[in-house]
């Protein structure tokens, strides 16, 4: 390559690897691809003239096919020679991450805001080799009863807990991790208690490296251990030099594997297409002579789908050619005799009660056998939503929106609504988006004398300013274009009943001019006549917004708003009233296990918890969406922490796991070793200066790394380096006693930037900033402690006030 990436050279053995015709001038992206794992390794060899090893990664060729390749970037005068090796074929091409997950298992509501896919790695601190698979399988099952049917837990590489996330977005995935950590905070093995470490990376969707997500958490698992254990680190994309390579085509064989099945599931539409795919893919890549799925029913054994060496795809059971002691074993499987049944060339996996997955003609070792067993549990979980039975008798009409409370709060809404209900005076509902406003208003309508007659709700939000006019009080055929017959309006649907205006601080004035005269006088001409009828409605109306404040800044009619507020009623946010939280969680989480077939009975005490700790910002309708979504992903009677997803209880991110050690007991001794002389000490310099020396030590000593993982140009990391030198003589400064910085700043403060964004040297002095101020000290205090001038300590005041 020269130095702009183009190819000026290259060989035939590379030709064949690369299963292309590539012409000199070319650019190097055109031959890996530009979403390749390693695109940014070769770019920054060509820039800083670094010899660069390529970790393995996925390489597409012609179609269909996949290739595992690794290489070396080498320097040259002008340019790098790229060299590639071929690690050997993928049998499946890897699959792009399918975007509808959420949608396939029920509600379009439940697919979040971001497509991104998580994955995270556990393993215990410090333990030896010969109780170190034992802990991870026995870790392994417990962990997967507390997570979502979407998520994968299996074991990988002999020596850590797997969990794969789909469609989790990476804040998400933290506190998912954080609450894992938190099951294992008691965890024994024969009575030794043992300590967990982990590392979480993500990819957003669309990408097709697997291979880099697993070696990105494993740089995570490796940072964080290197913190002293008991740990989350989160992966912020950055290259480790030092962390742990996969070893062996096994262990890329199940990362592509796992991908490829979980995917695949995620993306089929029916039972017939998942079955398929999931047998498929293990034919293919574990190249049995049989794999096969059966399923169960009334006590017989059905093929469902069957892949054979000799004739490829089948639905015929005798195609298979099973041996006596085969069926026996599949039938014993199928009446739950046992759970699987394992050889060195055969595997047996009973799934849910109602399947059961036989290979054959393959070598199983003990880890593909465990792989497998938590491939097969995670079909089971994703096959459930193709399952439709009959709904129990009694279930829980939603639709009819039942005040559910436990509440004094609640309590006196209803009381006040009770005083309204049998008059027509016009109310007005005060409270935040998703409170019940809607459903208080149908309370005092059946309380009330108009209970027989309609009740119409008209969303003043959802309608176009230019349109609501028309949507209130109708209009006449020809009023404008597009009207092409008479439209009475919502108001004269009420005639008799009650007209609910809901969210009506969003109603544009030239609209709040007609309503105030029906409001007042109950008289409304439709658009495009001059003709006034009376319409027979009483009015409630209903709004999120300060109406008050809107009269003040010109926004609202201050005549429409006192002909509104009549008789006035607030409701009180869902985080006001606790003791209708988990009243009202039961009652949602009974009416969707029933729709939804579940066997779903409550909640553990845990996810009570947290639903409780939980702000609630979309207060019931929030909370609705979430128990629906929690029903959906549940594995058991019991929904968890982790399948509710709020998360309202545990520590702030950024916090470790470890209680005794954190990034503000730290700052405050910084602090204290700062003020404890007769004149303060510039410990902000001495901060700074360690976080370098860190930095560079965790970089091996490679200056141009260490600068662009800090945010700095080499050139200042070497003035500062050589500033450093020349004060102290040497790297090693000379720290009081009671010094308190470690390594546990250096990691904390990485990934805080990572998170926010930011640069980390600006979130270490924002960091010792809010400490400083948080103490209350002088001005002129602050900037010796910081090291700097008192003009310079107020542009740093300001600069840094709103990064937290």
């Amino acid at each position: 390559l020269d130095q702009e990436g183009k190819i000026i050279n290259i060989n035939q053995d590379a030709r064949e690897l690369l299963g292309r015709d590539l012409d000199t001038g070319e650019v190097w992206r055109q031959v890996l691809g530009e979403r390749s794992s390693v695109v940014g390794n070769v770019k920054s060899s060509l820039r800083d003239k670094n010899l660069t090893k390529l970790p393995p990664f996925l390489m597409q060729r012609a179609p269909g096919t996949t290739k595992l390749v690794d290489g070396i970037v080498g320097p040259m005068e002008e340019g790098a020679v790229l060299i590639l090796r071929d690690l050997g074929d993928i049998e499946d091409p890897v699959k792009l991450g399918a975007t509808e997950i959420y949608d396939r298992l029920g509600s379009g509501q439940l697919s979040p805001s971001e497509s991104s896919f998580c994955q995270v790695l556990i393993s215990p601190d410090g333990a030896t080799s010969a109780v170190l698979a034992e802990i991870v399988e026995d870790v392994r099952a417990r962990l997967d009863s507390s997570m979502r049917a979407t998520d994968l837990v299996s074991v990988f590489a002999n020596s850590m807990v797997s969990i794969s996330l789909p469609y989790t977005t990476v804040t998400a995935g933290e506190q998912i991790a954080f609450a894992l950590l938190e099951q294992l905070n008691e965890y024994e093995h024969s009575g030794t208690p043992f300590t967990f470490s982990a590392g979480l990376a993500h990819s957003t969707g669309g990408d097709q490296e697997p291979i880099e997500l697993f070696r990105r958490a494993t740089s995570a698992l490796d940072t964080a251990r290197r913190s002293g254990g008991n740990h989350l680190w989160v992966d912020g994309g950055e290259p480790d030099i030092g962390s742990r390579e996969m070893r062996g085509s096994q262990e890329y064989r199940h990362v592509v594997l796992l991908w490829n099945v979980m995917n695949a599931l995620a993306a089929a539409n029916d039972l017939d297409t998942m079955s398929d795919e999931f047998c498929r893919q293990l034919f293919h890549v574990f190249r049995t002579q049989r794999s096969a799925l059966f399923s169960i029913a009334d006590d017989k054994i059905n093929l469902k789908v069957g892949y054979t060496h000799s004739r490829g795809k089948t639905s015929d059971i005798l195609d298979l050619e099973l041996n006596e002691h085969e069926f026996s074993a599949i039938k014993a499987i199928s009446k739950g005799n046992w759970q699987h049944q394992q050889s060195s060339d055969t595997a047996l996996f009973g799934i849910a009660g109602r399947w059961v997955l036989f290979l054959s003609g393959g070598e199983f070792n003990a880890e593909d056998q465990s792989f497998l067993s938590s491939l097969s549990t995670y079909f089971g979980s994703s096959i459930s939503r193709f399952y439709v039975e009959p709904e129990p008798v009694e279930v829980l009409d939603v639709s009819e929106q039942q005040l559910v409370y436990d509440s004094a709060e609640m309590q006196h809404v209803l009381d006040t609504a009770d005083l309204a209900a049998p008059t027509d005076v016009t109310v007005l509902l005060l409270g935040e988006s998703g409170t019940g406003k809607e459903v208080v208003t149908r309370y005092i309508h059946k309380k009330g004398s108009r209970r027989d007659k309609p009740l119409v709700v008209v969303d003043c939000g959802a309608v176009a300013p230019s349109l609501i006019e028309s949507e209130l009080f109708g209009h006449v055929k020809g009023a404008f274009t597009g009207a092409t017959s008479n439209f009475k309006g919502r108001l004269k649907e009420a005639d008799g009943g009650t007209v609910l205006l809901d969210e009506v601080g969003e109603l544009p004035l030239d609209t709040q001019v007609k309503l105030l005269r029906f409001v007042q006088d109950r008289q409304v001409a439709a658009v495009g006549s001059n003709q006034y009828e009376t319409v027979d409605a009483r009015v409630i109306a209903a709004t999120n917004r300060d109406l008050k404040e809107m009269v003040d800044e010109g926004k609202f009619r201050e005549d429409l708003y006192y002909r509104l507020n009549v008789f006035s009623i607030a409701i009180p946010p869902l985080r006001d009233r606790q003791t209708d939280i988990l009243k009202v969680a039961q009652y949602y989480l009974q009416h969707f296990a029933a729709h939804y077939n579940k066997m779903v009975t409550g909640f553990t005490v845990d996810a009570e918890q947290a639903l409780l700790d939980y702000a609630w910002p979309g207060n019931i309708r929030e909370l609705s969406n979430v128990v629906n979504r929690a029903v959906i992903l549940s594995k058991d009677q019991l929904i968890t922490t982790i399948q509710v997803g709020v998360f309202g209880g545990l520590r702030e991110l950024g916090e470790s796991p470890r209680t005794t050690i954190g990034l503000r007991p730290i700052l405050q001794a910084v602090v204290d070793v700062g003020i404890s002389g007769s004149k303060p000490l510039a410990v902000g310099r001495h901060l700074e200066e360690d976080f370098i020396l860190m930095s560079i030590k965790h970089h091996d000593g490679v200056l141009n790394r260490a600068a662009l993982s800090i945010g700095v140009p080499e050139s200042t990391l070497r003035r500062k380096v050589q500033k450093m030198e020349s004060s102290y003589g040497s790297l090693d400064a000379d720290r009081p006693d009671e010094w308190p910085v470690t390594p546990e700043l250096y990691h904390e403060v990485m990934k805080m930037a990572s998170q926010e964004s930011a640069q980390p040297l600006d979130i270490l002095s924002a960091l010792l900033m809010s400490e400083l101020q948080d103490r209350k000290l002088s001005r002129g205090v602050c900037a010796q402690l910081l090291g700097v001038s008192l003009p310079t300590y107020r542009r740093m005041a300001e600069e840094f006030a709103d990064i937290f």
